[in-house]
């Protein structure tokens, strides 16, 4: 995956920590083979470090994380991985004075032919929203897509997921009355595009199939009053399938 070193200094601009490009091919003729015990594949991308910041009780932007592209070709050889497959093109935003933006990047499988067998099937290009104070970073999901057009697949549970998901918001309090801290909103969560396409002559058996681009906002922080002074709790953040 990708990560960036995050901004220390006050002011800095905010960088971005994108994941690579993996690609894994099958031949086209039916003479080769390919066994794997167990896969995961990841093209993330991420911030350096959960906490990054010049100190102080308001963080400098620690950046965005932009997922990359993960791909798997089943073209006609013999493709058998035994145990769970998972394939993840996850944005995580960071934590900084400024929202930090989790963007999915783009997960496909896609089979022209052959016999593919696996166990459970995972492909996961999420967005998620990093902890800000004042107002969380958004978390928007990328595309995953499954395509079957020839071929026989046998697997387990099939599971694709393109959601974004909020930020969490900070809470408030009035620890110090002269000085409280305001509780944080939530960040806004929006869905990509998640798509299982079963086409041609494909024959495809497995337990379950499920695909999701759900939006899910954030909670607003809760406003903690111990000396009375005036607060209120954080706006939720919006969420959009």
């Amino acid at each position: 995956g990708g990560v960036a070193g995050g901004a220390l200094a006050p002011n800095a601009e905010r960088v971005t920590g994108t994941g690579g490009n993996v690609v894994i091919r099958t031949g086209f003729g039916s003479d080769s083979s390919m066994s794997i015990g167990t896969l995961n594949v990841e093209a993330d991308g991420r911030t350096q470090a959960f906490t990054e910041g010049s100190g102080g009780e308001v963080f400098e932007p620690s950046g965005d994380g932009q997922g990359g592209t993960v791909s798997i070709e089943a073209n006609g050889a013999d493709f058998t991985i035994a145990g769970t497959t998972t394939l993840t093109a996850n944005g995580y935003g960071g934590l900084g004075g400024a929202s930090a933006t989790g963007r999915g990047g783009t997960v496909s499988f896609n089979q022209i032919g052959g016999n593919v067998q696996t166990g459970d099937l995972r492909l996961n290009a999420d967005g998620f929203g990093g902890l800000i104070d004042g107002q969380s970073g958004d978390g928007i999901g990328g595309n995953a897509f499954v395509s079957f057009t020839g071929g026989t697949y046998t697997g387990g549970d099939l599971r694709v997921s393109a959601s974004g998901f909020g930020g969490a918001a900070f809470s408030g309090d009035d620890f110090d009355p002269a000085n409280p801290f305001a509780a944080g909103n939530g960040g806004n969560g929006q869905g990509g595009n998640a798509s299982i396409t079963i086409a041609g002559d494909a024959i495809v058996n497995v337990s379950v199939l499920t695909a999701t681009a759900n939006g899910f906002g954030a909670a607003g922080g809760d406003f903690y009053n111990y000396n009375g002074a005036p607060g209120r709790g954080g706006n939720g953040g919006s969420g959009r399938g």
